[in-house]
């Protein structure tokens, strides 16, 4: 029997929206199936689907890294670009560790 697909993840790259109105932030993600590690460099526990820079600004500090999940995602704006090696590297890597 197959493994069946149930999650999938965006490319690098990919511009995505969360919130509405005044609220609304547009996010590059830039990193894929990320933990969060505390000062000690143990991970806290917490792991989120992606990473993201707010766009236009980018990456400032680490202060302007967002943490957040696939649920979070309100709108796919610009997709990233994926090929047979990224589609592999989901499938192999990534999708490997849930």
């Amino acid at each position: 029997m197959s493994k069946e697909i149930t999650k999938s993840y965006l490319p690098l790259g990919t511009v995505v929206s969360m919130g509405t109105g005044e609220d609304k932030v547009k996010l590059v993600i830039y990193a894929r199936a990320q933990g969060i590690y505390d000062e000690t460099g143990e991970q806290d526990g917490n792991e989120f689907d992606y990473a993201g820079v707010i766009y236009p600004l980018g990456y400032l500090d680490e202060e302007s890294i967002v943490f957040f999940n696939s649920e979070a995602i309100d709108e796919v704006i610009h997709m990233g670009y994926s090929d047979d090696e990224e589609i592999n590297f989901v499938q192999d890597v990534l999708l490997s560790k849930d």
